[in-house]
């Protein structure tokens, strides 16, 4: 086979055990093999995207065939999958991963490492270094596992399905090891999972470890700002997505902070997504819809019409895209139009009949919750 290096595209992580018995062995992987292939240079998509996507497209629990797997790379807009197996035999634990480009049948040399379980965060991080190239950076030579103590403690809880679960499980392990970035990282998506914003602000915002890379500093206050989002502190979220807007500017960045001006009533904030609209990034449709959805309470809809036709030729069945269509031509008096978007909008949706008035306090924007590598 071709061996494969992961130094271009979107990367996700498909990562299941090779026996029944229960493990955290795999679920630990999912969480940091993604950190250590950002660390090297890699754009990967977090453990807490790939499973909410995997819920979102009814894929079971457990190992994937490989046209799942796949699948569920295309949905998060991967170019490349990575595949890892995981076995624990006693107190050894193997890891063999497997990389294949998403739209090309071509897959890389499978890479297997075998350690002693206690040394599990070393083997995820040296199944990095020989899943990227030769030349990429080898900069997570900071970024240390979690004490055998606080990983022991953590176990069960990176293993249950249930997010709140996994978010009181993972802050009980950082209790024992409050310097880990990699325990804290995986505490604040459980509790952004289980929509427990104030526990996942708290979590983000405690001050990192003076070890913690730089980079997975930035993961941290991005994550803060998002839950602030989510909780509608959205002074506070302008705060922190500004100050990383000015340390470095992505599609992700600029949409958050879109989202949290356009809710402070910013009256150009729509100007902030057309920002992001110039970034290669593969949330390029949601952005569209922030954008339109700001311009129409800006009293823009004239010019909001075309973001939205593209949004709706890109994704056709997205009932919100159709809704904004019927908002805008109702704020133009735009009649026999706005009944024929209707029409559209009950053909995709029709639990959204009592959503024809726009309605500011509904909230429909669309927050990030990671950045992308990509430049405009």
């Amino acid at each position: 086979m071709t061996a494969l290096a992961l130094a271009a595209g979107l990367t996700v992580i498909s990562a299941s055990n090779t026996t029944a018995a229960p493990s955290w062995t795999c679920p630990y992987a999912a969480e940091r093999l993604p950190r250590a292939l950002a660390l090297r240079g890699d754009d990967t998509v977090s453990a807490m995207e790939t499973r909410t996507s995997r819920k979102g497209l009814s894929l079971p629990d457990g190992a994937l065939s490989r046209a799942s797997a796949l699948s569920l790379a295309r949905a998060l807009g991967g170019s490349k999958l990575v595949v890892v197996r995981c076995q624990d035999d006693r107190d050894q634990t193997v890891l063999e991963a497997q990389a294949f480009e998403v739209d090309l049948p071509i897959a890389g040399v499978a890479v297997r490492v075998a350690r002693p379980r206690a040394e599990v965060g070393a083997a995820i991080d040296e199944l990095a270094a020989r899943l990227t190239s030769a030349s990429a950076p080898d900069s997570g030579a900071g970024f240390r596992a979690p004490s055998p103590g606080a990983l022991a403690r953590a176990g069960s809880a990176l293993a249950s399905p249930n997010a709140l679960d996994r978010a009181r499980g993972l802050a009980a392990a950082l209790d024992v090891d409050p310097a880990s970035v990699d325990l804290r990282l995986s505490a604040v998506e459980a509790a952004i999972e289980a929509r427990d914003f104030d526990a996942a602000i708290r979590l983000a915002t405690a001050p990192p470890s003076p070890d913690t890379p730089g980079a997975l500093s930035r993961v941290l206050r991005f994550l803060a700002g998002a839950a602030q989002l989510e909780a509608g502190r959205y002074v506070a979220a302008s705060e922190t997505f500004g100050s990383l807007l000015r340390t470095s500017e992505t599609a992700a960045v600029l949409n958050n902070l879109g989202v949290a001006r356009f809710r402070l009533r910013d009256p150009d904030a729509s100007s902030l997504f057309s920002r992001a609209g110039s970034f290669a990034d593969d949330r390029q449709n949601d952005i569209s819809f922030n954008r339109a959805l700001a311009m129409l309470f800006e009293g823009k809809a004239e010019q909001a019409l075309p973001v939205i036709d593209r949004a709706i030729e890109a994704a056709p069945g997205d009932a919100q895209t159709h809704l904004l269509k019927v908002w805008a031509f109702r704020a133009l008096n735009r009649e026999p139009e706005r009944a024929t978007a209707w029409d559209r909008l009950m053909a995709v949706a029709p639990s959204f009949a009592s959503l024809g008035t726009p309605d500011l306090a509904r909230r429909l924007e669309r927050i990030f919750l990671s950045e992308r590598a990509h430049t405009p």
